[in-house]
């Protein structure tokens, strides 16, 4: 494995400005790169995730995500997360710039899974990016939940509707499109 700075893992894990890696560990047994990062300003102020005060910091909880392989290795971040202490809204867990929030996957990891999904099945992305296929639908949930929020509806005039057969066994989808840009509008499981 070709040797890489920290410098090089602050790039390409997204860190932002806030964070730096602090050390990097290589387990060869169980092919796995674990990077230890930090925070580059403790003993300072952060932002409150809910309502954007400066706060002191409470304490801080270490945590996880599995980011994009290095080379043919796992790699898992570890960070010890601020979490604030706001008077307005008690105690609150700072939101990393590489993640979203409760999720156990950096935003660069949940990228290439969605881009994966656009050209395989599910259970196909997950096993090339090792991860189980219901983590993966929870990814796609969460933003296919974002993109539809987006979408304006208020000018479709016409609609179709279909059934098709998902998969053998009668299991069905139901999809709904606008006739005249032949977009899907909706789709949801079985026929009823």
């Amino acid at each position: 494995m070709a040797v890489m700075k920290n410098d090089d893992f602050e790039r390409i894990l997204q860190l932002g400005k806030d964070w730096e890696v602090l050390s990097v560990e290589t387990d060869h047994d169980e092919e796995q790169v674990d990077v230890f990062v930090g925070t580059k300003a403790r003993g300072v102020k952060f932002v409150c995730p809910c309502c954007g005060e400066l706060c002191k910091v409470h304490d801080f909880r270490g945590r996880t995500w599995r980011s994009l392989d290095v080379g043919a290795y796992k790699c898992v971040v570890h960070a010890d997360l601020p979490r604030t202490d706001c008077p307005k809204c008690g105690v609150k867990q700072v939101v990393p710039e590489w993640a979203r929030e409760y999720s156990r996957h950096s935003l660069a990891f949940e990228r290439r899974c969605i881009e994966m999904v656009r050209d395989m099945p599910v259970a196909a992305a997950a096993r090339l990016m090792r991860i189980d296929d219901g983590s993966l639908w929870l990814m796609l949930e969460h933003f296919v939940d974002i993109a539809m929020s987006g979408v304006d509806m208020s000018g479709v005039k016409r609609v179709g509707v279909d059934e098709t057969s998902r998969q053998k066994g009668h299991k069905y989808i139901t999809i709904f499109v606008d006739m005249d840009t032949n977009k899907v509008l909706f789709a949801t499981v079985g026929k009823d």
